[in-house]
């Protein structure tokens, strides 16, 4: 039923995609053509990724493309509400600006979607920065009569770890939370994203996390997707305590 559900998404989003972008142009069809291939391609991106992610630059460019055609669809979607919404209201209030408002200008709709187009990538960039960089640290303090003491906790999460991360950047993210000291180590979910076979050396600079009284873990749906067993065997090896809410 998922990939029933994500297939059917991704031929609609792909549809109208592909039709607010070249559908009313006169752009010339081989331009049409390869967009659409674009659009398409980067909507299936990750089915694409789950066959051929042994090749690193190929998942990294699929990702992307596939966040990017996310997020212009959400854009256009979001422009085409606001500007009809505009355009309605200028003809309602009799406004001189209905004229230049009017959607089926397809001068207009060009100039639209070629900055809508540009806002994409740029907002793409910045999510892909926001995405590979090293983490900022958060405090959050606790208090809890409960507690004979203070206790330092370092929460990671959704490290989505895999064959294409450099293990360098794993590397500097052990030494940052090594800095701090950490009495216990929490790791809430999708740390890999991957076949535990295919992240080794990126595990094993993930292995380097030292703290006090111990690394805890538990699954995320990631970790799932890849082998549950293999995951649970994997942090066991590497002397991390897996939880489960068994009792729940």
């Amino acid at each position: 039923m998922f990939m029933i559900g994500a297939l059917i998404i991704a031929i609609a989003a792909s549809a109208i995609s592909i039709k607010t972008l070249v559908g009313y142009t006169e752009m010339r069809s081989v331009y049409k053509i390869l967009i659409s291939l674009l659009i398409v391609s980067a909507w299936f991106a990750p089915v694409i990724v789950s066959v051929t992610r042994f090749f690193a630059y190929v998942s990294d460019v699929g990702y992307f493309l596939f966040g990017i055609v996310f997020l212009l669809l959400i854009l256009l979607l979001l422009r085409d509400f606001l500007w009809f919404f505009a355009y309605e209201t200028a003809k309602l209030i009799k406004s001189p600006y209905a004229a230049a408002l009017n959607p089926s200008d397809v001068r207009m709709l060009n100039l639209a979607n070629l900055y809508t187009v540009a806002l994409t990538f740029l907002l793409g960039f910045y999510a892909l920065y926001e995405g590979i960089k090293l983490p900022a640290v958060k405090e959050v303090t606790l208090a809890s009569p409960a507690l004979k003491r203070e206790y330092t906790l370092v929460q990671l999460s959704d490290l989505h770890i895999n064959r294409t991360i450099p293990p360098e950047r794993i590397e500097k993210l052990v030494e940052k939370v090594n800095a701090l000291e950490p009495d216990v180590i929490l790791l809430t979910g999708d740390i890999g994203d991957d076949k535990v076979e295919a992240v080794g050396p990126q595990m094993a600079a993930l292995e380097e996390l030292q703290s006090k009284y111990g690394i805890f873990a538990v699954f995320g749906n990631h970790e799932f997707y890849n082998g549950l067993m293999p995951w649970q065997f994997k942090f066991g090896k590497m002397g991390w305590s897996a939880l489960f809410n068994y009792g729940l």
